[in-house]
């Protein structure tokens, strides 16, 4: 069982939905958020009377300020970025600082910006949790994908540093691989075309789900000793 309440931030489709799905099956209060309205509004219809929303446009302007009165508005007990753009892949070659602060953004920018307001908001207890999500490509990179790369790889650092600055609150990481989300846009031929070659090249011949993925972010709701942790769930990847 998962008491309290969650705030999922990127939680009206894809991994976040998902969590948000069995965290309420748990037994949990979830809050979902989105930069869309209609997004978050049709999340919780389907989640049903235990789930709420909220809109917030972390891209563009302050996330801090559009956060806050998310935070100040009910009394969460975990914390969980799931909130992620369309990958952009580019050469390095053609790649410029506008290209990097995009790609850097929700991932370092925007979570150390929650982390801030973890620490003012959420107990100070380690019932109490900040999960963030990273990527395989830290361990085993693609060519194309330095600036991504890089983005997920500082998370392996930050995990650490936040464990320590949040403390007693737990923080942790879930680093997935490929995975057949929203993310990719239309199921277009090319894009199922790439997923089943991704998919072929792992020891599971399949790459994963959203609802295989949330169950890695449950187990880090639950286990009330992990901390600093990257739980990898990748189907076999980085073999």
């Amino acid at each position: 069982m998962i008491s309290g309440t969650i705030l999922i931030i990127g939680g009206t489709s894809g991994i976040g939905f998902e969590v948000a799905k069995k965290a309420i099956e748990e037994g949990a209060k979830v809050v979902v958020v989105s930069s869309n309205q209609d997004k978050v509004d049709s999340a919780v219809a389907e989640l049903g009377a235990s789930a709420s929303g909220a809109v917030a446009d972390l891209e563009n302007g302050d996330p801090e300020a559009a956060l806050k009165p998310v935070f100040e508005k009910h009394a969460f007990n975990h914390v969980i970025l799931t909130a992620e753009k369309r990958p952009e892949f580019r050469k390095l070659a053609d790649i410029d600082v506008d290209y990097i602060r995009r790609t850097y953004r929700l991932k370092v920018e925007v979570g150390l910006i929650v982390a801030k307001l973890v620490q003012k908001y959420l107990p100070e207890d380690y019932k109490s949790s900040y999960i963030m999500t990273g990527g395989s490509a830290t361990d085993k990179p693609v060519p194309g994908w330095s600036v991504a790369s890089g983005a997920t790889a500082a998370l392996t650092g930050l995990v650490k540093a936040l464990a320590l600055d949040l403390a007693p609150r737990r923080v942790n990481v879930v680093a997935p691989g490929a995975v057949d989300t929203p993310l990719w846009g239309e199921k277009t031929p090319e894009v199922q075309a790439m997923l089943s070659h991704i998919g072929e090249s792992l020891p599971l011949k399949k790459v994963a789900t959203s609802a295989e993925v949330a169950e890695a972010y449950l187990y880090l709701l639950k286990d009330t000793n992990a901390t600093a942790s990257i739980v990898n769930t990748n189907g076999g990847g980085l073999l």
